[in-house]
């Protein structure tokens, strides 16, 4: 699956994030992301639970939070948008 360009605005944080998303965190990032499709809808599609994109959902929010902090930025938009996801 390829990912589109960078939804966070950072170039360097993107490619840094997407090399370490496991295939179905990449799969949550296109469809909710870039998509704006719902957790349920992910889900159907992918035949899988809601819990299970939730947990996709998860992964990419810890690790977007561990690559902000190792690129020195706390506070920011990138961290305001991770509490939203």
């Amino acid at each position: 699956m390829q990912v589109l360009e960078s939804p966070l605005g950072d170039t360097y944080l993107w490619e840094k994030l997407k090399s370490e998303l496991t295939v179905e965190e990449q799969k949550w990032m296109q469809y909710c992301v870039f998509e704006g499709k719902t957790i349920v809808e992910i889900a159907e599609q992918e035949n899988v639970t809601t819990d299970t994109v939730d947990s996709w959902r998860e992964g990419v929010r810890k690790k977007l939070l561990v690559a902000v902090e190792k690129r020195g930025g706390k506070g920011n938009s990138v961290t305001d948008r991770c509490d939203r996801i």
